[in-house]
């Protein structure tokens, strides 16, 4: 509807990013009644912070000089490197949802590719 409408790919993916980031904080919010920010958390939030800017920068200029249908599955395969680096630097639990959701996303990768 937003591309019909004459927004660009790249104006849609910057409205998604805010849009995640504000229902994150409100789900939070409304779950806990407060939005807790752990101490631990500050060391890596200026790094992180400034590694999804520059990500969502490269991608929204990926979108603007080529396909999104080869652009946005590679950008996806993003979660399941971030999940897989958790497991095993992290020390996360590898959960039978953990291995469902990689799955899933391995197969939606796959499909992709092959179409």
């Amino acid at each position: 509807i937003g591309l019909r409408a004459g927004a660009t790919p790249a104006a849609l993916l910057m409205a998604q990013a805010c849009v995640v980031i504000l229902l994150g904080c409100l789900i939070t919010w409304r779950l806990e009644g407060k939005v807790r920010i752990r101490l631990g958390v500050w060391p890596y939030a200026l790094r992180t912070g400034g590694l999804l800017a520059v990500a969502f920068i490269l991608l929204t200029e990926a979108l603007l000089h080529g396909e999104a249908s080869v652009i946005i599955p590679i950008a996806q395969m993003g979660f399941v490197v971030t999940a897989l680096l958790g497991v095993v630097f992290l020390r996360e639990p590898f959960s039978l949802r953990t291995g469902c959701g990689l799955a899933g996303a391995l197969g939606a990768l796959a499909c992709l590719a092959l179409a």
